[in-house]
């Protein structure tokens, strides 16, 4: 995680509000999540998700109105799903059309102005497949969105997760008792078209999707998978939303007065003890602190305001060094890794 100043931290004063003060840091081992959270940038072998859905073709697309009746089956495996096209995550389903060939380029002339944009003011369905990772066995697995545009419904191996509103809203789900460990599993989400009121009804979204000034609109106003899609693995204790911030610097930018919140959650049906531990570079900083969950407890930890001393900021291009601190939070179970950043 990399993180400015004004983002800075995520654990500084920890609970107790005492810095340990200034330690190496030693790896973690036996870490479930942090290569795979939220790493997905279909390049490489680092993310655990296009390792395994790769073999299966990735991502596909169909408006709803082709699914038909499929959309039953094609929730499930072994689905023929060779007539559908070809999806990039995170996109847009118009920008899929573009590539595929099917809408010449809209950078170029007046060609966005010509394009029939009632094709993608409908439903659309996107579909994949996925294998679960060996590693996680004996884990709790869950499926992650970082967000849709605007409006989703996320279905595994045919049963209903939720649904996500506005391109800002994340979704975490336990999905450890629907998947397969052994075999295929798909992941279906139904993306909703967006209204004409765009700016009143339609936020949080993207605005100039729906034309800015001069610019013209977007054929269906940017709908599709517009963030990160991930599976990752924990133990029975999760991080909930780490959110730091800066409140105020001081002794002429050289310090800052900080302020920290974030939630453990424990999904076991039993009381858990965890121990919570942050480090910091650069620095070398570590905290730690044991916190006790009752069972199913979501526990809000909220920290009074603390102060960083001899802080680097970030700065804009042509003012000064983009300083950035990383942060590694890990919770753990009896000395095991249950979840980290």
């Amino acid at each position: 995680m990399n993180i400015s100043i004004k983002r800075f931290l995520i654990l500084s004063n920890l609970i107790v509000g005492n810095a340990l003060g200034a330690m190496a840091q030693t790896p973690v081992t036996g870490d479930v999540r942090s290569v795979a959270s939220g790493n997905w940038s279909n390049t490489g072998a680092t993310s655990i998700w296009e390792e395994y859905r790769g073999g299966y073709g990735g991502w596909k697309v169909r408006s709803a109105v082709n699914v038909g009746a499929d959309s039953i089956n094609m929730r499930k495996p072994g689905y023929n799903a060779s007539a559908w096209l070809k999806a990039t995550v995170p996109g847009t389903i118009f920008g899929d059309h573009v590539n595929a060939g099917l809408e010449p380029d809209p950078g170029f002339s007046d060609n966005i102005a010509k394009v029939d944009a009632s094709k993608y003011n409908q439903k659309f369905w996107y579909r994949t497949e996925f294998a679960v990772p060996v590693s996680y066995k004996g884990k709790r697995i869950w499926l992650n969105f970082n967000g849709v545009n605007k409006i989703g419904e996320i279905y595994i191996n045919n049963s209903k997760l939720g649904g996500l509103k506005g391109f800002l809203q994340r979704g975490h789900y336990d999905i450890t008792k629907l998947v397969n460990p052994t075999g295929v599993n798909v992941v279906a989400v139904l993306i909703y078209p967006m209204g004409d009121n765009f700016n009143n009804n339609e936020m949080p979204s993207y605005m100039g999707a729906n034309g800015w000034d001069w610019t013209p609109k977007t054929p269906g106003k940017s709908i599709g998978i517009s963030d990160k899609v991930y599976l990752s693995a924990s133990s029975d204790v999760t991080i909930v939303d780490p959110w730091i911030r800066t409140k105020e610097l001081l002794a002429n930018n050289t310090s800052a007065k900080m302020t920290f919140t974030t939630s453990l959650k424990n999904h076991a049906d039993v009381a858990r003890s965890v121990v919570v531990t942050g480090t910091i570079n650069p620095g070398n900083i570590t905290v730690s602190a044991t916190v006790p969950l009752k069972a199913k407890q979501l526990l809000a930890l909220n920290y009074g305001d603390f102060i960083m001393n001899s802080v680097k900021l970030w700065w804009p291009n042509g003012y000064g060094d983009p300083n950035l601190y990383t942060l590694k939070l890990v919770c753990k179970i009896g000395g095991e890794v249950s979840d980290s950043t």
